[in-house]
């Protein structure tokens, strides 16, 4: 329930966001922890872009949020693809 209401929520702040349209994809990058936080990656034919989303009159960066804008800046950020096989074995099993 939390996920769907955290989702409903994304969606609706995305639709806010006029300037995402010079982006073809937009690729949602969120974290559960205690520190939440959603952010973007948007492509075009020219360019990807980390976007930072930060809430309006706040424009501090959490340490973790200035190591990787540090890693961008540094041109530090690969292309990486790996292969994953799910075991047959794996079960979910909701804990409610």
């Amino acid at each position: 329930m939390r996920a769907k209401i955290f989702l409903e929520v994304t969606l609706q702040i995305l639709a806010t966001f006029s300037f995402l349209s010079e982006y073809d994809d937009i690729v949602l990058l969120s974290t559960t922890s205690r520190q939440a936080s959603m952010d973007l990656i948007g492509i075009n034919n020219e360019r990807m872009d980390v976007i930072e989303v930060k809430s309006k009159g706040s424009s501090t960066l959490s340490d973790n949020e200035k190591r990787v804008k540090k890693l961008v800046d540094e041109k530090k950020v690969y292309y990486r693809i790996v292969e994953a096989e799910l075991s047959k074995d794996l079960k979910l099993k909701d804990k409610l």
